[in-house]
């Protein structure tokens, strides 16, 4: 699917963003979101499936990943219940301030998640996960000089409409 065009369709509908706790993947507790359309929300049992469809390639994807060996043991991932197909964007904090990232792409309907290699970091809905999770990470991990930083990081969530 190309990804380029010079065409904008606006106005763009809002979407939904929901925190869906934390799960762990090769010993990386990852705050897990989900994004949907405002109209359009995600029938709970699909995003279930595709849910734990998601931790399976997560955990597949960082066993085989070199960097995920020198890990900080948090992270987040997010689920992109996009219009022409599923998303699922992996990251997790190496080096005290360096994120990595894996992007996974799922056709419409199917929990089938396949690499997505390109230069694509993010769509604009999706990035508002990542600022989110900098700022939080910059407050409770690279700012603070107290005990207990991964706990409080992994509180620090966002959801709501964006």
């Amino acid at each position: 699917m190309p990804l380029s065009s010079n065409r904008i369709r606006r106005p763009q509908s809002r979407r939904v963003l929901a925190f869906e706790g934390v799960n762990n993947a090769q010993g990386i507790a990852l705050k897990c979101y989900h994004i949907s359309r405002v109209q359009e929300p995600t029938e709970r049992a699909i995003y279930l499936a595709t849910l734990e469809a998601a931790l399976a390639t997560t955990d597949a994807s960082l066993a085989e990943d070199t960097q995920a060996g020198s890990h900080h043991g948090a992270g987040f991932l997010c689920i992109h219940f996009g219009e022409h197909a599923s998303w699922l964007l992996v990251s997790w904090w190496v080096d005290e301030c360096i994120l990595c990232q894996r992007m996974f792409r799922a056709e419409l309907g199917t929990t089938s998640f396949e690499a997505f290699k390109t230069n694509v970091i993010g769509c604009t809905w999706e990035l508002a996960v990542h600022c989110h999770e900098r700022a939080a990470w910059a407050r409770h991990v690279l700012y603070s000089d107290e005990d207990e930083w991964l706990d409080r990081y992994l509180k620090d969530v966002t959801q709501g409409e964006i």
